[in-house]
């Protein structure tokens, strides 16, 4: 039998192996549940009311905080349905066991979040009990509800199927590293750990909100060519606008919190959505976003949007082949990344592979580009920092100088990171005079792009701030942090301080998804992050960096996040104010890179086998992952 064959039918068993594993926890999961062939509509004799009265058959509230206490013989109960009518969105709480006595607490609290667009919800319950209660939040005085069930019907999931496919692949990918380390190298670890679970990730996350201002970037990647064309104007539809804008119907608080309800919002889109959303007749004309700095980054999201629009894909499909473009940016680049740089591999793959990091990878954002290419730049600075007699590359420096500039068109304040290029030994560059050449373009471009973000508000006294972070004016807070340095200085110096592990190290800043929810006592992302620093050195990497360039790059690294604080306070913070808002965990990830390699230690060596240290970092690191994927997405979804 050739190789090429035996590799075929060896792919193919172990294709089979991964959907028998999918197939097989589906039916485990659906084991303990005694099937009904409809949904248990509860009878008037198995519901307690408190604020409610009967009115035809239909539960109205006569007070907020009304509830609703519902008893059956104790069973399995798979998911409770309600049917309702209230104007706004319901924010409900559903109690699992009985909590009304004073020394009983429910076996389940669950924060049922509905959204604007639906009149019922579903809940998921799976536990064994006798008694739920649906109670209303003080604010809603005036609920109607229609009908209550119990649903116990067949629940095969499709989202479930594919992260139990997922769980075995990741083991047999550990099974291959364990035995053919050679070919596994941690570039091509990274790329089919990010692809697998980014894939997973656009699978099972809904058609909604679900990261930071979303919402905002969706809109600027839908309309990118229009923006280039240089139109004027873009036909929005109405319910477009519920996904461009901070609106009630993709309100990040409302995420369908089941699979059912996930699917009804799938309709609502594809029933009003379109490829062509210049059809309808009730669409109109709304002035056209900007060029700016910022609007390449969503080139590849844009690019995937107009595939799908090209094949006349449901709008939910658009939708997340515009996701599917940052995650092949994302993969694509970090990939060249890891293979690259010269030592510290491990350290950038399992960065690279935090839940934070891969969650911005799969929603509309341009944080995807600055991380990227931030890394790309490192990767390509750091051989050219080693004083190891060898000459300039040109490639390299061409390289760094393109990606750091690629990762500060949305965000300039990244850009002292590329000064870290000033610190080159002299002895790389064949006279003083290309020396001096090159740390003066280094310069030039520093300025260059540190324009970009101090000159406007310099030559403008009266640019406005972001409306979102309240009574903000750029102008002013500036004029207010010249007029009060020391003030200013100490209130940043003391949040940086604050924030500093929850935002390096912390869940907030390797841990947070987004408005998904999560763990955030989450330690193992830090614990991690330190075991794989300290473990790094194996000897055989070549000259490490002195001790200057060591502290520069710390040096640089503050001065980047001193930049980030220093924007949020002048665009996102309320004048004079003694706090400084919009900062979040996430801006760091660059800064954090940089700052793990430059105190990477040398004082211990590791002695591993390197097939058995990279199956372990990699097992941390992807169980890590489908943990935070579990809990944020299946779990409270499917």
């Amino acid at each position: 039998m050739s190789k090429k064959r035996r590799f075929v039918i060896a792919f193919l068993a172990q294709l089979c192996l991964v959907l028998a594993t999918g197939a097989a926890t589906e039916f485990l999961y659906n084991l303990p549940l005694k099937k009904e062939q409809d949904y248990q509509y509860l009878e008037e004799s198995q519901i307690q009311t408190d604020g409610f009265k009967l009115t035809d058959g239909v539960y109205v509230s006569e007070e907020g905080g009304a509830s609703l206490t519902l008893t059956f013989p104790k069973q399995y109960v798979d998911k409770l349905y309600y049917e309702f009518d209230y104007e706004g969105q319901l924010y409900a709480t559903v109690y699992v066991g009985d909590y009304s006595k004073e020394d009983s607490s429910p076996d389940r609290k669950i924060e049922d979040h509905n959204n604007h667009l639906s009149n019922s919800s579903t809940v998921n319950i799976r536990c064994k009990t006798d008694r739920i209660t649906i109670r209303m939040p003080q604010e809603a005085e005036h609920v109607n509800i229609r009908a209550v069930a119990l649903n116990n019907t067949g629940n095969y999931s499709l989202g479930r199927f594919l992260f139990a496919c997922a769980a075995a692949g990741a083991v047999l990918l550990l099974f291959h590293l364990f035995h053919n380390s050679r070919f596994w190298k941690p570039e091509r670890i990274f790329l089919a750990a990010a692809a697998t679970a980014g894939l997973l990730m656009i699978l099972t996350l809904p058609p909604h909100k679900v990261g930071m201002d979303e919402e905002i970037h969706f809109g600027r990647a839908w309309y990118l060519f229009d923006t280039l064309a240089g139109k004027e104007t873009v036909t929005v539809h109405p319910v477009m606008n519920d996904l461009i804008t901070a609106s009630m119907n993709n309100w990040p608080e409302s995420i369908p919190q089941s699979e059912e309800e996930r699917k009804e919002e799938e309709q609502f889109w594809n029933d009003n959505l379109s490829w062509d959303i210049s059809a309808p007749s009730d669409a109109y004309q709304q002035e056209n976003y900007q060029v700016k700095l910022y609007t390449f980054s969503y080139l590849p999201q844009a690019l995937m949007i107009q595939l799908g629009r090209f094949l006349h894909l449901p709008f939910t499909w658009i939708y997340q082949l515009g996701r599917l473009g940052n995650l092949i940016l994302y993969c694509g680049v970090i990939f060249l990344a890891i293979r690259k740089i010269p030592f510290g591999k491990r350290i950038m793959m399992v960065l690279a592979l935090m839940p934070t990091a891969m969650f911005s990878a799969v929603t509309y954002t341009y944080d995807t580009t600055v991380t990227a290419f931030t890394f790309l730049g490192l990767a390509y600075l750091l051989p050219e920092l080693r004083d190891d007699g060898g000459k300039l590359s040109r490639k390299n420096c061409v390289v760094f100088t393109l990606s750091f500039v690629i990762a500060s068109l949305p965000k300039p304040v990244y850009i002292p990171m590329l000064l870290l290029a000033l610190f080159i030994p002299a002895s790389r560059f064949s006279g003083k005079k290309n020396y001096r050449l090159f740390q003066a373009g280094i310069g030039a471009v520093f300025l260059l792009m540190l324009s970009t973000f101090a000159l406007e508000p310099l030559l403008n006294a009266n640019q406005a701030g972001d409306a979102r972070g309240g009574d903000t004016s750029v102008g002013r807070q500036l004029r207010y942090v010249f007029s009060h340095p020391l003030a200013y200085s100490r209130l940043l110096l003391s949040s940086l301080w604050e924030k500093f592990f929850p935002f390096t190290f912390g869940f907030q800043g390797l841990g947070q998804m987004g408005h998904l929810a999560g763990n955030e006592k989450m330690v193992s992302a830090a614990m991690l992050t330190a075991g794989v620093v300290l473990t790094d050195y194996d000897g055989g990497e070549g000259r490490e960096l002195s001790a200057l360039q060591r502290g520069a790059a710390l040096l640089l690294g503050f001065a980047t996040l001193c930049l980030v604080w220093t924007a949020l306070y002048l665009s996102f913070t309320p004048v004079g104010a003694d706090v400084i808002r919009g900062v979040q965990g996430r801006y760091y990830l660059p800064v954090t890179m940089m700052g793990l390699l430059a105190v990477r230690t040398i004082a211990l060596r590791n002695c591993l086998p390197r097939r058995i240290d990279l199956t372990v970092v990699t097992a941390l690191s992807v169980f890590l992952l489908l943990c935070a994927m579990y809990t944020g997405v299946i779990c409270n979804t499917f």
